[in-house]
């Protein structure tokens, strides 16, 4: 019975080896199927599409990680976790790190986009602007222009009638006509003044200038105010002149403004090869001061004085007066009294 059992018992059953080796390759299954080594999950980050992406902005980092999931992999193979886990746990923070530096140069991208587009549309609005606002002033300097020229035409007309003018000096007409006469004298003497100060015209001679014509405007009785009106528009002139002469030759600009001056104080104007001519249709005191007064406001070129000699005489001495050095007119015979600006030939 006993020697049986011994016999029994030194014998492994079949049914054992099976169920050993069943349960061999459960186990082997069952470790394919569990969780990634630490190496693994490094070697995956580093080679996600989130980290290949990384690698146009953030390039040194994801090289980083790369060499932490190499080394992850090297302690594994020998044995020290601990270090695998080091490794591996370096390599996923670095790429998360490139993965941020990449998203944020991206908004980065296109938060200057944005800032470019917007500055784009704020300069389009500007110049829209500006060119409105450029096209409205031309549009009120001719209109103002116009109306000085038909007001000054009026008014010298009235300053020069003789006594037996049908207005009498006490003709509230005729006062009334002085009075419009005069605030759209002293208008343009303050559009004038204000390029001037923007020409770089002392502060002192802006201000000097600016209490002139807020006296001019109050000044009686209305004759006398047409007069300091008058006056103050060919001081302007004169500063005016004195600060285009710093420019080296004339400008368009110039020309234009030329054109404006005399059409406000009733000059013709006609465009010629040689220049440009400022006719005067009724020669008189007036009449010269302001000829004189725009041969000062524009410096450049010589300024041909033509006309009956007489005539060109007094308008020369009211360039002179108002600091035009003789050198620079000429003079030439002509039935109409008139100034031609060579500076502004066609």
């Amino acid at each position: 019975m006993g020697a049986t059992t011994r016999g029994v018992e030194g014998v492994r059953p079949r049914w054992r080896d099976g169920a050993l080796c069943l349960l061999v390759a459960s186990a082997i299954s069952a470790c394919g199927a569990g969780p990634k080594t630490e190496a693994e999950s490094a070697l995956d980050a580093v080679q996600s599409a989130a980290a290949l992406r990384a690698r146009a902005e953030a390039p040194d980092l994801v090289a980083l990680a790369a060499l932490a999931a190499d080394r992850a992999r090297a302690s594994e193979a020998t044995g020290d976790a601990v270090a695998a886990a080091e490794y591996a746990t370096r390599a996923r923070t670095l790429v998360e790190v490139a993965v941020a530096a990449t998203d944020l140069a991206v908004l980065e991208r296109e938060r200057r986009r944005y800032e470019t587009d917007a500055s784009k549309t704020l300069v389009d609005v500007a110049a829209v602007e500006a060119t409105l606002r450029a096209e409205t002033e031309r549009v009120q300097r001719d209109a103002a222009a116009a109306l000085a020229g038909d007001e000054a035409s009026r008014a010298f007309e009235l300053a020069t009638a003789d006594e037996r003018a049908r207005f009498r000096e006490s003709s509230a007409e005729r006062r009334a006509a002085f009075a419009k006469a005069t605030g759209t004298l002293l208008d343009r003497a303050r559009l004038m003044l204000a390029a001037a100060a923007a020409m770089g015209a002392a502060a002192t001679e802006v201000d000097a200038l600016t209490l002139r014509i807020a006296d001019a405007r109050n000044a009686k009785p209305e004759s006398t105010a047409l007069e300091l009106a008058d006056v103050i528009v060919r001081d302007v002139l004169a500063l005016l002149g004195t600060l285009r002469a710093r420019a080296p030759a004339a400008t368009l600009a110039e020309r234009a403004s030329l054109e404006e001056e005399a059409r406000a104080f009733g000059f013709t104007l006609e465009a010629k090869p040689e220049g440009l001519l400022v006719g005067v249709a009724r020669p008189g005191t007036v009449a010269d001061k302001r000829l004189g007064a725009l041969i000062a406001a524009h410096p450049h070129g010589a300024a041909v004085l033509l006309g009956p000699k007489a005539e060109r005489a007094r308008v020369r001495a009211a360039a002179q007066a108002a600091g035009v050095e003789s050198g620079r007119m000429a003079d030439a015979d002509g039935q109409a009294l008139g100034v031609l600006f060579a500076a502004y030939a066609k």
